[in-house]
């Protein structure tokens, strides 16, 4: 019987945000208001590999697979995302594009690493690591090669990132909804 009618430790303890992100949010604050501009951008970054870390922790930890191939799943993201991006394609378009992207090209790699386990695993995601470096890097006039993109500002209407506070709140944003996609993905009957 519960007292008061209110939600249950369960309940309470899922409708959190973890203790993690709750700091990670209160430095990025605490830094752009002492204006680190160079300590934002790293944040930013780190954010934005954390979102790699997330997909790399639920192959990891829910699956009790090991992938060496995460890389590869951001750079098809990214690239898209820039590619979209420069040849005019909007960020609320470009962005859910350049993610389908990447999960296409999670789905592709699991399809010769379905039946397989244990190193097998890991070094059929490494080889598509090593396929999806090789051909982002051959195909020039796409990519411009070992050159690489300028990677514009991300821009939403007449808001554009381009200074480290404003990158710092899109990788921020970016990871708690990536966050609470994990986690809604991992409670799930799926997960």
């Amino acid at each position: 019987m519960r007292r008061g009618g209110g939600a249950s430790a369960g309940d309470a303890r899922h409708s959190r945000l973890p203790p993690a992100l709750v700091l990670a949010g209160a430095a990025a604050l605490a830094v752009w208001a002492l204006g680190l501009d160079y300590a934002l951008a790293q944040a930013a970054f780190v954010m934005t590999y954390a979102i790699a870390g997330l997909g790399l922790i639920v192959i990891v930890g829910q699956c009790g697979q090991i992938s060496l191939g995460q890389g590869a799943l951001l750079a098809l993201g990214a690239y898209a995302q820039t590619v979209l991006n420069l040849r005019g394609v909007p960020a609320p378009l470009s962005v859910p594009l350049a993610i389908a992207l990447g999960a296409a090209g999670g789905w592709l790699a699991s399809l010769p690493a379905r039946r397989l386990g244990g190193l097998y695993f890991a070094m059929s995601t490494l080889a598509f690591a090593l396929i999806v470096e090789e051909g982002l890097g051959r195909w020039e006039s796409l990519t411009r090669g070992a050159a690489g993109l300028t990677v514009p500002a991300l821009g939403l209407g007449g808001w554009v990132a381009d200074a480290a506070p404003a990158q710092a709140a899109v990788s921020l944003v970016a990871l708690g909804l990536a966050w609470l996609c994990c986690r809604r993905w991992v409670g799930s009957r799926l997960g």
